[in-house]
């Protein structure tokens, strides 16, 4: 199967397309199935490792989640407090 092909069904899914279960009953097993699975569960890996539910990616700035006051990280960052 043609990576460009599996690669669309995977975004489409993770986008939240879900496929009718006539369709998935009838691509049980196959590459396309699978593609669509891991996108609709949020599967992926990146630089090795694997994330999923049970794994998920960390915050983009998790430091600033620590912090309760959020006019500090502003001030921090040459922003105007809220």
């Amino acid at each position: 199967m043609n990576d460009t092909v599996l690669h669309r069904v995977y975004l489409c899914a993770y986008g939240g397309w879900e496929a009718p279960r006539w369709m998935r009953r009838w691509l049980a097993r196959s590459d396309l199935h699978r593609a669509w699975l891991c996108g609709f569960h949020g599967w992926f890996e990146d630089a090795g490792v694997k994330y999923g539910p049970a794994n998920p990616y960390p915050p983009a700035d998790q430091e600033a989640e620590d912090l309760e006051d959020w006019s500090e990280t502003l001030t921090r960052y040459g922003l105007p407090p809220g």
